[in-house]
């Protein structure tokens, strides 16, 4: 009888070192895979701090553009609005100088 418990002590401290082992293979495993995850949250904030500043810079220059392109059309249409309000204004002016040229003359030409 004392072989039979002697041979269940030797199968109780097999099985204890079996699960043992295997609580270290899986505690190896988290760890592991922890130290992947934190390696791949690191490459990703890395990606996403570049992605950002090559938005940032991209919209940027596409509002630089934009102010550019704005600030010439403005410029132009005021440029051309100022030159249609000075030509339509020198027009009359002209206009009125010659019918008031017309009227003197007329008036002159009345009293010869």
């Amino acid at each position: 009888m004392n072989i039979h418990f002697e041979y269940i002590d030797r199968m109780i401290v097999a099985e204890t070192k079996r699960i043992d082992a295997n609580r270290a293979i899986d505690t190896n495993a988290v760890l592991l895979a922890n130290d992947k995850a934190i390696a791949q949250a690191s490459v990703l904030a890395s990606q996403v701090v570049s992605s950002e500043v090559a938005l940032r810079s991209l919209v940027e220059n596409i509002n630089n553009q934009i102010d550019e392109r704005l600030t010439v059309l403005e410029k132009s249409r005021y440029e051309n609005e100022g030159r249609k309000g000075l030509s339509s204004s020198l027009l009359m002016m002209i206009a009125g100088s010659i019918g008031g040229l017309i009227v003197f003359i007329v008036q002159k030409l009345i009293n010869l």
